[in-house]
């Protein structure tokens, strides 16, 4: 009898143990941010062993400054789902305001000067 093999971690699939008798399923949790020159997304997901759940936050950039347009104001309003670790460690996340304002800013052009000083 061929004995069950078990996927790998990699970075283009997500780990799934394939041996139906592992009753111990692996539980990994992600955090993706995702930073743009007008908004910042931030989202939290916790796969136990095939069961996901996500939070994500959006920020859009606004003239004062930026503001919250999607998901919970705190994500501690999240901990029944993703657990009062991956919760905390997300809600402690500061926002990268100053990666998203370089974003913003003009690469260069022709119409620029170059100090050559």
């Amino acid at each position: 009898m061929r004995k069950p093999t078990q996927a790998t971690p990699d970075s283009s699939t997500s780990y799934r143990p394939t041996d139906p008798g592992n009753r111990r399923a692996r539980v990994v949790a992600e955090i993706v941010l995702r930073v743009s020159e007008d908004g910042i997304t931030l989202a939290g997901s916790l796969d136990m062993g095939g069961l996901m759940v996500r939070s994500t936050r959006g920020w859009r950039r606004i003239e004062q400054g930026w503001t919250l347009t999607t998901g919970p104001v705190f994500f501690r309003d999240h901990e029944d789902l993703l657990g009062h670790e991956l919760a905390e460690y997300l809600g402690n996340l500061p926002l990268p305001l100053a990666l998203a304002d370089a974003l913003q800013q003009s690469s260069g052009g022709d119409d620029e000067e170059v100090d050559e000083g």
